[in-house]
């Protein structure tokens, strides 16, 4: 068995460690066992089966901790949530689950705030001027142009 390999083991707990910090993707785990220790990809791939079996990695649970954080703390909109969850290679079934359950009236109350908050800076600039930026801001935020024009409407 592998795991009486006490460099494996060592491996193991150090990456639990890691991973006990805050919730990681499977990606993340990855690139820091290679980052930090210097393994052939198989042992890797040992480490990373031992930590979802132990649940130290769970999907699931990384993409509901990174959508709630990114749209809260960050105050990212669906499309930039996306895209990162993409890049870290999570699969597009649970993306879609839990973007689905985003509450879309507190999702447009926080690109209501993030644009209030914008349009103060804009402050002097004609209105026609204001509102491209604003669209412009809500757009490089990953906001939905729909959303967006929601959120004017009202």
């Amino acid at each position: 068995m592998m795991t009486e390999n006490p460099l494996l083991k060592e491996i193991l707990q150090k990456t639990c460690k890691y991973c006990s910090r805050g919730e990681k993707s499977e990606f993340e785990v990855r690139n820091y066992i290679q980052k930090n220790f210097d393994i052939p990809n198989e042992d890797t791939t040992f480490v990373i089966k031992e930590l979802v079996s132990q649940d130290f990695i769970n999907p699931e649970r990384y993409v509901k901790a990174f959508i709630n954080d990114k749209l809260k703390f960050n105050k990212w909109g669906k499309i930039k949530i996306i895209s990162e969850l993409k890049t870290k290679n999570i699969d597009k079934k649970i993306i879609a689950k839990y973007i689905d359950q985003i509450d879309q009236s507190e999702y447009l109350s926080i690109l209501q705030q993030l644009l209030k908050n914008k349009k103060k800076q804009l402050a002097g600039k004609d209105e026609y001027l204001q509102k491209a930026s604003l669209i412009r801001f809500g757009l490089s935020r990953g906001f939905e142009y729909d959303d967006i024009k929601k959120v004017f409407n009202e």
